[in-house]
């Protein structure tokens, strides 16, 4: 179980720090980065739309990750 908790906890950061790195070059690149065209725009949405997954919540990943450290068997709440 801990293993478990552990790989969700690090999924979610990862999740979280992609997501972070991505925005930066979206800012970087401008308004232009959100045409079509633009490959950025396609990995921007495709990126935000997997960081809304729950299994990839960084929030969540971190709250199973606790439970299980201090020996807590309670489910992890949803959001």
């Amino acid at each position: 179980m801990e293993t478990r908790a552990r790989i969700r906890n690090d999924t979610g950061v990862v999740a979280e720090l992609a997501t972070r790195a991505i925005d930066e070059l979206m800012n970087a690149n401008g308004s232009g980065s959100f045409a079509e065209v633009n490959v950025l725009s396609r990995i921007w949405r495709d990126s935000s739309i997997a960081a809304r997954h729950a299994y990839v919540s960084a929030d969540i990943g971190r709250e199973a990750y606790g439970r299980v450290l201090l020996g807590n068997e309670e489910p992890t709440t949803v959001l």
